[in-house]
């Protein structure tokens, strides 16, 4: 943060940052409950992932059985088990339990999906899209220079479908993950300075929360394992720090077991196994012999770079920094790589109903890190034609993804959704249309 200290104005914004974090957070919430007024009455309360994540939090009130709850996978006439993991709703438990308190406030009947729960989801998801962008600020100061970290931060923020999964699907578990990525993006680059036990404590939480959300994100963790490394010897000395710092190992492992208890519990009570892949028992699976690599970053059905191109930036920065062997750059081209071929081996390679893929919006904060190099590195090149040209592509990215968002009307991603269907979207969109809810011809 030092060189945002040298600027009066900038230090002044610092000694503000709580107001400024809390003004963010609730003109988020304003924005995402006027994107969804006609539909709050069933924001929480719908028969999508949304409500897969969400459903643990009123069946913990007893408002369902645990055995049977309303979205899941049905074992036989009695069991059903959820495809869904608890770390999503654990996330999301503080602002659920705020609703309740206000209903009870306000003295108001609710059974846990109405309008206030959609209040107070939106401010939860809100809450961590903005907490993870200033993770994401901090993580970037201390590599790049301020100017490019907060342009980095207003493209994640506006220009990608981050900016979707925040407004429209606040139920869906990718900004939480968005948020847990960035703190761990932020951890393991203070902890490669300098490694703490509260760090290494944080790291070990972070990490099982992670998973916790979403099993497939287990790939993350390879991030504080190798980033900045140089040799195994390197990787060897970070696993032997888990012995020197035994106190914060003890606290987190216990606090890890402790986190996903009632995950191995539930799985247990309904089928008897601690492990349950409910993927596996719908019979949804990987063709690794029939993958769409292409079609994952370039169709029209979501497709990552159609929908998100300022990632494709972010991509192929992370190539060069991986050639000219920078710290970051071949963790994450890494990371990103396997979860590529991970999704474009997916049955659903295109992740069903949604705005672009969203199977990489928690990778954002890793990909910041090369996003942020290339525009720096671009800038002084082009000195400040190059400044001027990043700050115009993210602004006219942002311009176009946020009037592609009001625009979205669910799905654009089957097969009567077409290129020609697109452009009428891309049309509308730069001439600047925001009507909801658009239907191409």
């Amino acid at each position: 943060m030092a060189p945002l200290l040298d600027r009066p104005f900038a230090n002044r914004a610092y000694k503000l940052r709580w107001l400024l974090i809390g003004g963010l957070i609730a003109l988020s919430t304003y924005w995402s409950l006027s994107l969804n007024y006609e539909r709050l009455f069933r924001l929480v309360w719908q028969e999508s992932d949304q409500l897969g994540y969400y459903q643990f939090l009123p069946t913990l009130q007893g408002r369902h059985p645990w055995l049977r709850m309303p979205w899941t996978y049905l074992i036989d006439d009695r069991l059903g088990v959820s495809v869904f993991q608890m770390g999503t709703a654990l996330l999301q438990a503080p602002f659920y339990f705020l609703g309740e308190c206000l209903i009870w406030a306000v003295g108001t009947d609710d059974n846990g999906y109405g309008r206030m729960h959609a209040f107070t989801q939106t401010l939860g998801a809100s809450t961590y899209c903005v907490l993870g962008l200033v993770f994401v600020f901090d993580t970037l100061v201390r590599l790049v220079r301020p100017w490019a970290a907060l342009l980095t931060v207003v493209g994640l923020g506006l220009a990608t479908n981050l900016f979707f999964y925040t407004m429209i699907d606040p139920g869906m578990s990718h900004v939480y993950s968005f948020f847990l990525f960035a703190w761990l993006a932020r951890l393991t680059v203070r902890a490669h300075t300098y490694l703490t036990p509260a760090r290494l404590y944080g790291l070990l939480v972070c990490g099982a929360m992670i998973v916790l959300v979403r099993a497939m994100n287990v790939w993350a963790l390879l991030f504080p394992l190798l980033y900045g490394a140089t040799s195994v010897q390197d990787v060897r000395r970070r696993l032997l720090l888990l012995r020197r710092h035994g106190i914060a190992t003890a606290a987190g492992a216990i606090t890890v077991l402790a986190l996903w208890a009632p995950q191995l519990w539930y799985w247990h009570l309904v089928t008897g196994r601690w492990y349950v892949n409910a993927y596996a028992m719908k019979g949804e699976h990987f063709h690794w012999t029939d993958p769409h690599p292409f079609d994952v970053l370039f169709s029209h059905q979501n497709g990552w770079f159609i929908y998100s191109p300022l990632m494709l930036f972010a991509v192929a920065a992370a190539g060069v920094m991986a050639w000219r062997r920078v710290a970051g750059g071949r963790v994450v081209l890494l990371i990103v790589g396997i979860t590529w071929w991970l999704y474009a081996s997916w049955w659903c390679w295109w992740l069903g109903g949604g705005y672009g893929h969203r199977g990489f919006i928690e990778y954002y904060p890793l990909l910041a890190i090369p996003l942020a190099w290339g525009i720096e590195r671009f800038a002084e090149r082009a000195r400040t034609l190059g400044i001027a040209l990043s700050v115009a592509v993210v602004a006219f990215l942002g311009y176009m993804n946020v009037n592609m968002t009001y625009l979205y009307e669910w799905p654009w991603e089957r097969a009567e959704w077409t290129w020609d269907k697109l452009h009428q979207v891309w049309e509308h969109a730069v001439s600047g249309d925001r009507q909801r809810h658009f239907h191409p011809e």
